[in-house]
């Protein structure tokens, strides 16, 4: 997955919506995804001038319930709230989306939210969850056709490596910027 593309990808749509306060909710799980989405978000912002914020990125567990649960421990440190926030994948972002309507915010009212999967529940959920698409059948596709390769080839085979790139779905839950300059 080439997740500095669909990190970029997805801040240039949330800057261009009006929004220069933008978050991360990212997961402290050994995930590689996980430490590759909270670095293209960094890279990302620096690259579109925009600033990370103190306390604007969260660092939750990875499991919906895990994922509310330290939201609801960390948002009740009365830590600043950004415009919108990028989840590390959109059961963080349910997760997220729980603690942030539990302590009185609406989405995308007042914090518009973005996910990372389009997990089929992400269309199902009110608001609909505005989501970085995976192509998982492209993926697996690539991963094959390059086994195969190694397979059937005689001779040893140079390393590979492919990066598939996502796309933005974008649903209900990112509103426009309030104070859009």
């Amino acid at each position: 997955m080439d997740n500095e593309q669909a990190i970029f990808q997805t801040l240039n749509y949330l800057k261009g919506r009006g929004f220069q306060r933008i978050g991360l909710v990212s997961s402290y799980a050994a995930v590689t995804n996980f430490r590759l989405r909270h670095n293209a978000f960094l890279h990302g912002m620096s690259s579109l001038g925009l600033e990370v914020e103190d306390g604007a990125i969260l660092s939750v567990d990875s499991t919906l319930e895990g994922a509310y649960r330290d939201a609801e421990t960390q948002l009740a440190q009365d830590r600043p709230i950004s415009e919108a926030y990028l989840c590390a994948n959109d059961i963080v972002a349910y997760g997220f989306i729980k603690a942030l309507r539990d302590r009185g915010y609406e989405i995308p009212r007042d914090v518009s939210i973005v996910g990372f999967d389009n997990l089929p529940m992400s269309d199902m959920i009110e608001p609909a969850l505005t989501s970085v698409n995976v192509p998982k059948q492209k993926i697996g596709a690539m991963a094959i056709r390059l086994l195969d390769d190694l397979i059937v080839s005689k001779e040893r085979q140079p390393a590979v490596k492919v990066l598939v790139s996502g796309n933005l779905i974008v649903r209900k839950s990112v509103g426009e910027a309030q104070n859009k300059p």
